[in-house]
């Protein structure tokens, strides 16, 4: 049964508040390498000359470059404005798949997630924030096509939860995929999710909405041009010689090994906090939920211990390999510590799978956890994947924060009394400390 969920002045009040903040944030940051688009469209004498070049010799981004070389050429506080739109996009978007994925949350609850979503968007480390998030080629290759990806998301959701969308909306899924597919991380997570919704439905024998099939057709027309985009090896073989000379002497198994590597110490090292709530999370719903399954609370209290182990002897590398040559990923203790690892983050996602009472909430969060990483991992196919820095993980690290928030819902639900307490005031501390870290540190005019 179809079923409509009905709208409220919560989303709208934590939207404008999230605008401010993040704007404060976003006044005083600076250009860097972004100034070089500003002759971009100088030497051509048609926008569509422009975009033939471009697509034939250096990538099938064609949106998000188009928006580069626009902004680069306007004053910068028309681009200040517009990404902190898109920062109130991403907030109203996550709050609406919440809503969707827990459609009986009470007044209280809701009003709580005014804190709990920014609170873990904040705990994201600086340098993903500021490289990914503010920094003009920075935000519009990694952070706007996140906050679409998020928007073209919603109608797969709410159809997996059997939710009605208006007909009118879609408009705005239609717009969204023309950002959110011409990047490569967000294309694969729409295929992929799109893909895993249709069988699904199948599998409950459920008639599929024909927008949606429409809206998924857009998709993969539009990451066709962008993956079959000839400029792209032109560009590979272009910034192999300048980034990683070596790059194509790795097999793809090399590829996956580093990326994952990258991943897991970039976690542990500079979003430990984000991991470890994430963590923490799961292990609360456990002790509540599972209380008389004893390999469910095992792996919980190995999920701890792995996490209070390698955040506190982070710089001795126990459980990562740290900046290491990709020669010595297969001495004995390092493919060791890799098999721990790929263990550990499979348990964690499996894990998830269990936590929620509505059992398609777990495979729903479980899918975008895994899909989190995968688009961290993919990164590993491109020689620019430590040019690139931290930003690359700007959508693995906001999905995180989605799954938190939703870990939060659930506990918050679930607990009573003193418990549920002591949980909201540390979700405040956190909301309002990771805030103030991010802006005495300067983040206005940190680069990386």
């Amino acid at each position: 049964m179809i079923k409509k969920i009905k709208s409220n002045i919560i989303p709208i009040i934590l939207t404008v508040c999230l605008f401010i903040t993040f704007f404060i944030l976003n006044r005083g940051i600076q250009t860097s390498d972004d100034l070089i688009y500003k002759d971009a469209f100088y030497d051509v004498t048609t926008y569509w000359y422009w975009l033939k070049e471009f697509y034939c010799s250096w990538s099938g981004r064609i949106t998000v470059s188009t928006l580069i070389n626009i902004f680069a050429n306007i004053p910068i506080i028309v681009f200040k404005i517009s990404n902190t739109i898109i920062f109130g996009l991403i907030i109203y978007f996550m709050y609406r798949i919440i809503n969707v994925l827990s459609k009986d949350l009470n007044k209280t609850i809701k009003k709580l997630l005014l804190f709990c979503i920014p609170g873990f968007i904040y705990c994201i480390n600086i340098r993903v924030i500021s490289s990914g998030c503010l920094w003009l080629s920075g935000a519009l290759n990694y952070f706007w096509p996140l906050g679409c990806c998020l928007i073209a998301l919603y109608p797969f959701i709410c159809e997996l939860k059997e939710i009605e969308c208006k007909k009118r909306n879609y408009i705005i899924f239609f717009l969204a995929n023309f950002i959110a597919a011409f990047a490569e991380q967000t294309a694969m997570v729409l295929i992929c999710f799109g893909l895993i919704t249709f069988f699904i439905c199948k599998l409950e024998k459920r008639k599929l909405n024909k927008l949606l099939i429409v809206h998924y057709i857009m998709i993969v027309i539009f990451s066709m041009i962008l993956f079959l985009a000839p400029g792209n090896a032109v560009r590979s073989e272009a910034e192999e010689l300048l980034w990683y000379y070596d790059f194509g002497m790795l097999s793809i198994g090399d590829k996956i090994l580093q990326s994952f590597s990258y991943f897991v110490d970039n976690i542990i090292n500079d979003n430990f906090i984000l991991f470890g709530a994430l963590v923490i999370n799961i292990f609360l719903l456990n002790i509540e939920k599972n209380k008389k399954s004893w390999l469910k609370l095992l792996l919980s209290y190995i999920l701890l211990m792995y996490l209070l182990v390698s955040v506190s002897f982070a710089k001795y590398n126990i459980f990562n390999l740290g900046n290491i040559s990709i020669n010595h990923f297969y001495k004995i203790e390092n493919v060791l510590k890799l098999i721990l690892n790929a263990i550990i983050f499979s348990v964690i996602g499996m894990e998830l799978m269990y936590v929620f009472e509505n059992r398609k909430n777990g495979l729903i969060i479980s899918i975008l956890y895994f899909a989190s990483i995968c688009s961290a991992i993919v990164l590993g196919f491109s020689p620019t994947i430590f040019a690139s820095g931290n930003r690359i993980f700007v959508l693995t690290y906001y999905f995180l924060a989605l799954i938190n928030s939703c870990l939060s819902v659930e506990i918050l639900r679930q607990q009573k009394g003193i418990g549920k307490t002591i949980y909201i005031g540390l979700l405040l501390v956190i909301s309002v400390s990771m805030y103030v870290n991010l802006y005495s540190n300067g983040i206005n005019t940190i680069l990386y």
